[in-house]
């Protein structure tokens, strides 16, 4: 069996091998730091991570921002093709990567299967409870205040994670995050040497998050 049919078997997807659907198909390599230009393409095709870990950004404003990370038996960009909508991102790779790309527009439209149809819908259910289960932690916290929970959580010190790590982890936008170091960095709360974030005065860190919750609860 070939590598594609492995990988097309490996999603449950082996009932298109031999068919007309397999011929659009494919497995895409990427090199750690490769760029996959998607952004304004319509969204025919999801994407499932086989190997490795990629990032995805969008476009504000001409400015990169990062969205989200995926890695490996991870679903990518299932919403944009059954939304029927333009891709909104661009993939880079952060380490060695394989992609299969899945023609699931072009299988929708002619392959009216209910079977499959109820699979590609319970893939889909599968990604939204992953996403709304990290999103649901803003529905209670500013991003402030999660963040500063966050360091609690962490003995009030992160070491060895980048910016944007830190961001995905909290369900945050890059440049909410950034907003809310500087905030935070500015009243001398917390201090950024390299890689590590650290609480620098414990007394103010204490009475902004009691100001923060007090806030919360008006």
């Amino acid at each position: 069996m070939t590598m594609l049919r492995e990988a097309m078997k490996s999603i449950s997807f082996d009932e298109f091998i031999g068919t007309k659907f397999e011929k659009y198909f494919s497995l895409r390599e990427m090199n750690k730091k490769n760029i996959w230009s998607l952004y304004g393409e319509p969204g025919d095709r999801a994407f499932y991570v086989l190997d490795g870990r990629l990032k995805t950004f969008s476009y504000f404003s001409d400015d990169r921002e990062f969205n989200w990370e995926f890695e490996e038996g991870a679903w990518m960009a299932l919403e944009t093709v059954i939304s029927d909508m333009e891709y909104d991102f661009d993939i880079e790779a952060i380490t060695d990567a394989l992609v299969l790309e899945v023609p699931l527009k072009k299988i929708l439209e002619e392959h009216p299967d209910l079977e499959f149809y109820k699979k590609v819908m319970s893939i889909m259910s599968d990604f939204i409870i992953f996403h709304a289960t990290k999103a649901s932690l803003m529905i209670n916290y500013s991003g402030e205040e999660l963040f500063m929970k966050y360091m609690a959580l962490n003995d009030y010190s992160i070491e060895g994670k980048s910016i944007w790590e830190i961001a995905f982890s909290l369900n945050l936008k890059l440049r909410t995050f950034q907003r809310v170091l500087k905030k935070l960095t500015d009243l001398g709360i917390i201090q950024k040497e390299g890689k590590r974030i650290f609480v620098k005065d414990m007394t103010k860190y204490e009475k902004h998050l009691r100001e923060l919750e007090i806030s919360e609860e008006v």
